[in-house]
C-alpha cells in the first residue's frame, strides 16, 4: 500500500513539473503576442494584416527567428536582416510572460481563477508598457478586458465572492459603473479646478475594466489605493524630470492586483 501511495505521490509530482514547463513555454509565447499588441495598438497596425515583421527594415521575420526567448539570445539581440539591435523589451516581456504564467500555475494550478488571472495582469502588463511609452492606454484592451470579466463573472461568481450567477454577474456589471463613473466624476472637478486636462478617456475605460473583473468593491478600493502607488513615481516625474504628466493607468492596475491578492485583509484593517 505504502509503495502504491508513493508511486501515486511521484506520478503527481512529474504531472506538476511537466505542466509547470508547459505554463512557462505557454507564457513565453503568450508574451511574444503581447509585443505584437504592445507595437501594432499605439501605432494603429492591424494585428491580421501581416507575419511578424523588423520595425527598422520592416523585413518579415522568419519562423525561426521568431521562437520566443531563444530567438534574441541566438541572434545577439540583432535583426538577421538589417544587423539593428532589437530592443530589449521584446525578451524582457517574454520572459516576464513565463514567470507570470508559471507563478500562477503554481499558486492556483489549471482552475478559472488561473486563466481570470493571467487574462488581466497580462491586459495590464500591455498598458503599462504602451502608457508609460505613449501616455494613452489602447481600447482594444479595455474593450475585450471589459467583455472577457462580464463573461467570467456569472460563469464563476466564486472569483468575486458570489455565490450565483446573477449575482456575480451584477457585481461585475456595477463594477463598471463606478470604476467609469468614479473617474469621469474625479475628471470633470479635477478640470475645472486645475483648469486642465487632469485625467484622460484611457484611464476611465481602464478602471471600467478593472471593474468588470474586480466588482464595485473593489473597484472603489483601487481608486483610493492607487494614489499611493503612483506618488513617488509622480514625485520623481516633477522634482528629477521637471515633468507633471503621470501615465496612471499602470498605478490603477498595480493598485487592483494588490486588491485582488489583500483586499480583504485591508478591509478588515479599516474596518
Amino acid at each position: 500500500m505504502d509503495s502504491t501511495l508513493q508511486y501515486l505521490y511521484d506520478l503527481g509530482q512529474s504531472f506538476f513539473i511537466l505542466f509547470a514547463i508547459a505554463s512557462f513555454v505557454l507564457g513565453a509565447c503568450i508574451g511574444s503576442f503581447l509585443n505584437v499588441c504592445i507595437y501594432r495598438f499605439p501605432n494603429q497596425v492591424s494585428m491580421f494584416k501581416s507575419r511578424s515583421f523588423c520595425v527598422e527594415c520592416r523585413k518579415q521575420i522568419a519562423w525561426f527567428d521568431n521562437i520566443p526567448l531563444l530567438s534574441f539570445l541566438m541572434l545577439g539581440g540583432k535583426c538577421r536582416a538589417c544587423k539593428k539591435q532589437i530592443a530589449f523589451q521584446y525578451w524582457a516581456v517574454e520572459f516576464i510572460s513565463a514567470l507570470i504564467l508559471l507563478g500562477l500555475f503554481v499558486l492556483f494550478g489549471l482552475s478559472p481563477r488561473l486563466l481570470w488571472l493571467s487574462f488581466f495582469i497580462y491586459s495590464l502588463l500591455i498598458v503599462t508598457w504602451v502608457d508609460f511609452k505613449h501616455m494613452e492606454i489602447p481600447d482594444q484592451v479595455t474593450m475585450t478586458g471589459t467583455i472577457f470579466g462580464l463573461l467570467m463573472a456569472p460563469l464563476f461568481p466564486e472569483l468575486l465572492g458570489e455565490s450565483t450567477r446573477l449575482k456575480g454577474f451584477l457585481d461585475s456589471f456595477l463594477g463598471l459603473l463606478v470604476g467609469g463613473g468614479i473617474i469621469w466624476i474625479t475628471s470633470l472637478i479635477g478640470d475645472m479646478i486645475l483648469k486642465k486636462e487632469t485625467m484622460g478617456g484611457g484611464d476611465l475605460k481602464f478602471l471600467a475594466m478593472v471593474g468588470a473583473f474586480i466588482g464595485f468593491k473593489f473597484t472603489i478600493m483601487t481608486f483610493f489605493v492607487a494614489p499611493f502607488f503612483a506618488l513617488p513615481y509622480a514625485l520623481f516625474q516633477k522634482y528629477v524630470k521637471e515633468n507633471e504628466l503621470v501615465p496612471y493607468g499602470p498605478f490603477l492596475g498595480l493598485a487592483a492586483l494588490f486588491n485582488i491578492f489583500y483586499g480583504e485583509e485591508l478591509l478588515r484593517l479599516i474596518f
